[in-house]
């Protein structure tokens, strides 16, 4: 067998070694099974996410007034749900 053929065989034999054994299959298991609130979906970060609608809302030159307030207020009831969410 050629040399760079052992070295390839060498590399992959490595790889799959140290991702059962050397502890880095489980880094990737521990990432995917992070809690949620940390991925991003815990009630303070919807609650963050909801202001966030509410300043590109009012920030949207194209849209009237009154169109603007109707999705304000429904922003306003989405934040208050998440307010008692989070406090409960």
């Amino acid at each position: 067998m050629s040399n760079n053929l052992l070295k390839s065989l060498a590399i992959v034999a490595l790889f799959f070694f140290s991702w059962t054994f050397a502890g880095i299959f489980n880094l990737a298991y521990a990432v995917d099974n992070l809690p949620s609130t940390v991925h991003g979906h815990g009630s303070e970060v919807r609650f963050q996410k909801a202001i966030e609608e509410i300043g590109e809302i009012l920030g949207d030159p194209v849209t009237d007034r009154e169109t603007k307030a109707g999705k304000a207020k429904a922003k306003r009831v989405e934040i208050e749900d998440l307010d008692k969410e989070s406090l409960s």
